[in-house]
């Protein structure tokens, strides 16, 4: 666990232009139980990047196996999206 967090802004997906932390350097995963979605959000050098391993098209959100897959491994945070309400 590092000593603080990895804060910079979001590029895309549901938190484009807002800044986030993660505990971890690789990324995050964002993910939307209630409507079982997940964006996988990837440091590029400068900015959390959304992955353009978009499900049927749409890039902005990630397959579930990819994210799962992101969210299980050692490298990327996991955080839930914000309910409505």
């Amino acid at each position: 666990m590092p000593e603080q967090p990895y804060e910079a802004a979001c590029m895309g997906g549901p938190l484009h232009g807002q800044i986030q932390l993660s505990r971890f350097p690789a990324g995050f995963v964002l993910v939307d139980k209630p409507r079982h979605m997940a964006w996988v959000y990837r440091w590029d050098g400068s900015v959390w990047r959304v992955d353009p391993g978009g499900h049927a098209g749409d890039n902005r959100w990630y397959s579930e196996v990819g994210a799962l897959h992101a969210a299980l491994g050692d490298e990327y945070d996991v955080i839930a999206a914000a309910g409505e309400g």
